[in-house]
């Protein structure tokens, strides 16, 4: 038996979990403190405080803030409160628990019952100029806020700060007209209570550094207080200048003369005093600024000279004497002009019309044109054994089809690109390609009259190439890897050419291909050509020969794959040559490549292609209905054909695919059966499907490999050589449609009547949809 002392202590102890039990909280409020933006506010109770969606149940707050809002239950525990904007800065809500609120179960709301948050001080939500930006030497700044800030505390805490100097400088208010044209053109549509427009009061140097520092203690009309700084970073545009930019052939040359010169300010000028800037010659002629079509705005930053200029001559950019940007600013280095430029001789030139490839068209006087200038006047000829002089023109004719692959992708390889050399990278136009070939004839060149430096003069020579056939030629000369080169050096220009009356078009197909020969100076056919194809390799595929309307057919499919990689390979897809003798009894020598088809590509024609060489494929499957539940079967029959030129086809036997795959969408679930065809036509599948089949669409796939391994068992997927997408299904839960049919034949007798009436009805029960 306990004692009276121990019963009064389970007592108290009682009554206290009693009292635990029966009180109620607020679990969460939110926003408290300051807070930069506030647009609703949130409270949860720890215990049921209305029915669920009761939209009459009482406000559980008291609510003491200058934004207007409403609130409204989300659930019987959270309540939330939406203003009708957000919240400018400078504002204090209180929110106070109402003292008659009780939870469902009737227990008083003890513990933290008033809750309250301010919107602090103003902050600066944009800037104009952005962040970042040059500015001028006395640049007002567009501030807009968040909400209005006190003219007093403004000037006491927004201030200046400049590189190398460490105090603060002040700011002034700007007001007036230009307050408002700032307005006008940066912030139009945003209140101008929130926009304030400031200046620092000094003048800062050209090029320095500088930061607008938003510091705390700026208040709103309330006397709220922003809490923390802000700074912004800009940098202070440079003194207005202008500047000659040429061309040069390297670092120590003078201004090219074949290129424009251009004078640049780093400040916008006006259009009318750029036009007055003028380049004078030394024979006293001056020329005006170029600007090109369209070209009207009313402020520039760079206005172009035209080429050609004379060539080692000084000229003189003169500017007009009351040049000045667009804030009025003179220019800085003015001292700097009248400013004399030197220009450079003519630079020398070695080009062909076309590199690494051209064709010329064989006549009584083919010759192919280089443009040579300020080159050695001795172009001396490379000897056949190899000798070579301090300029050289070299040519090399290249006999066979498989020789000819070969230098085609040398010259491709050395195309304007830099080459592994002795394991060092070296530009291609440093490295000499005919210098070792045995085979190098002569050919002569006209004797130019030469300058007084024993140079050529500007002239275009003809390289006469009077037989047919492919050429490699290359010239030599050491003024062109003086003048262009990174070191001095011989540096070489090259080209091949293909002499020739022939014209070689190419048509492939996927199971067999035509080669058409034309003669170029009547564009007749040409009979009887000898037609080879080789691959990248030099590999011959075809040959054959055209019939009298100059067709030769290939009665083959041709693989034009390259096994090389892209950087040796020398071209993409066949090499198609073709030989005849024309009517003077040259034998003449013709190649396209089927890599040539700019301008004729297929895309250009919207006709629908297919490049591949395995034959097109189609397959399809035929269900017996494609809308099914679980446990029911699908009957299908497949089909699959292939294209040839003469239609649609069956594949051969060993193409066919000998796996059925039925794959479910979304969780790759799949089930796989063996594929039996009949005579090349047609095979026939069942599949019931199973009761823990997933509901969705499931796709039918034909393809080849093995059986086992399901994926409907978690195996994997394997890769195949082929794969048809044959069709798809669907399998979901539905209703059938019950319907019920009444044919009421006529109740009175009837004697050989001609027609008997018969009454027909069909009533829709229930189930799924009925469709007609």
């Amino acid at each position: 038996m306990k004692s009276p002392r121990c019963l009064l202590l389970i007592f108290l102890v009682l009554c206290a979990l009693q009292h635990v039990a029966q009180a109620a909280g607020i679990s969460t409020f939110s926003p408290q403190g300051e807070v930069a933006r506030a647009r609703q506010v949130r409270a949860t109770f720890s215990e049921p405080v209305t029915g669920f969606g009761d939209p009459a149940a009482p406000a559980p707050f008291v609510v003491d803030c200058p934004g207007k809002g409403e609130g409204r239950w989300l659930d019987e525990r959270r309540w939330v409160y939406d203003f009708e904007r957000d919240l400018e800065p400078g504002l204090r809500c209180m929110f106070s628990l109402r003292p008659e609120l009780k939870a469902r179960s009737g227990a008083q709301f003890s513990g933290k019952t008033s809750f309250s948050f301010s919107t602090g001080g103003p902050v600066v939500v944009q800037t104009f100029p952005y962040a970042g930006d040059e500015v001028d030497e006395e640049q007002v700044f567009v501030l807009v806020q968040n909400g209005a800030a006190t003219a007093a505390s403004l000037l006491a805490h927004l201030y200046c700060e400049m590189e190398g100097v460490r105090e603060r400088i002040p700011v002034k208010l700007i007001a007036g007209t230009v307050r408002d044209e700032l307005l006008k053109r940066h912030a139009e549509d945003i209140d101008p209570q929130r926009i304030s427009t400031v200046q620092c009061v000094q003048r800062f140097p050209s090029g320095a550094a500088m930061r607008l520092i938003w510091d705390k203690g700026i208040a709103t009309t309330s006397g709220l207080a922003t809490g923390q700084s802000q700074a912004y970073e800009y940098r202070v545009r440079p003194v207005f200048s202008a500047s000659v930019k040429c061309e040069r052939e390297n670092a120590n040359a003078d201004c090219s003369p074949l290129l424009p010169l251009t004078l640049s300010f780093n400040s916008p000028v006006s259009r009318k005093l750029a036009q007055d800037v003028r380049i004078m010659g030394a024979d006293g002629a001056k020329r005006k600024p170029w600007f090109g079509p369209g070209d009207n705005a009313p402020e520039v930053e760079s206005i172009r000279f035209k080429p050609p200029f004379p060539a080692k001559s000084a000229l003189t950019i003169e500017l007009p004497r009351n040049l000045q940007d667009s804030a009025g600013r003179a220019l800085a280095n003015a001292n700097q002009f009248p400013l004399k430029i030197s220009m450079a001789d003519y630079p020398p030139l070695a080009k062909f019309p076309a590199a690494p490839f051209g064709i010329v068209e064989l006549d009584d006087h083919a010759a192919l044109p280089v443009t040579l200038r300020n080159v050695e006047a001795n172009l001396a000829l490379r000897s056949v054994d190899g000798t070579a002089a301090p300029g050289m023109l070299s040519n090399l004719k290249i006999e066979g089809d498989a020789a000819t692959i070969e230098w085609i992708g040398r010259l491709r390889q050395f195309h304007e690109k830099n080459v592994d050399v002795n394991g060092s990278s070296a530009e291609s136009r440093s490295v000499g390609l005919l210098a070792r070939e045995a085979a190098v004839k002569k050919l002569d060149l006209p004797v130019p009259q030469s300058g007084k430096d024993g140079s050529r003069p500007f002239e275009v020579v003809g390289i006469p190439l009077p037989a047919p056939g492919f050429y490699v030629l290359e010239i030599e000369s050491q003024r062109l890897g003086t003048a262009l080169l990174a070191k001095p050096a011989p540096m070489y220009v090259r080209t091949s050419a293909l002499v020739t009356n022939l014209a070689v078009h190419v048509k492939l197909g996927r199971e067999n291909s035509a080669v058409w020969v034309t003669a170029l100076d009547s564009a007749r056919p040409v009979a009887k050509a000898d037609v080879r194809i080789s691959d990248c390799n030099g590999k011959e595929l075809w040959r054959g020969v055209t019939s009298a309307d100059g067709v030769a057919m290939v009665p083959q499919a041709l693989d034009s794959a390259c096994s090389m990689d892209w950087e040796r390979r020398p071209f993409e897809g066949l090499f198609v040559s073709a030989r005849a003798t024309d009517a003077k009894g040259r034998a003449d020598m013709a190649f396209a490549l089927t890599s040539w088809t700019e301008g004729i590509e297929l895309f250009r024609f919207h006709v629908p292609t297919d490049t591949g060489r395995p034959a097109t494929a189609a397959a399809h499957t035929v269900f017996d209905r494609t809308l099914l539940r679980t446990g029911e079967t699908v009957s299908m029959k497949h089909f699959i054909r292939m294209q040839t030129r003469h239609g649609m086809g069956p594949l051969p036997e060993r193409d066919l695919p000998d796996r059925l795959r039925i794959i479910h969408r979304g969780s790759a679930q799949e089930f796989r059966f063996p594929l039996a065809w009949h005579g090349q036509r047609a095979a026939h599948s069942e599949f019931v499907i199973p009761q823990q089949a997933k509901l969705g669409h499931y796709d039918v796939v034909l393809d080849s490999g093995p059986i086992e391994h399901s994926a409907a068992n978690g195996g994997p997927a394997d890769s195949t050589r082929q794969r048809y997408s044959s069709g798809s299904f669907r399998v979901e839960e539905f209703r059938l449609p019950l319907l019920q049919g009444r044919v009421t034949p006529p109740s009175r007798l009837l004697v050989m009547p001609n027609e008997i009436p018969f009454d027909v009805q069909l009533n829709y029960l229930n189930g799924g949809g009925a469709a007609g």
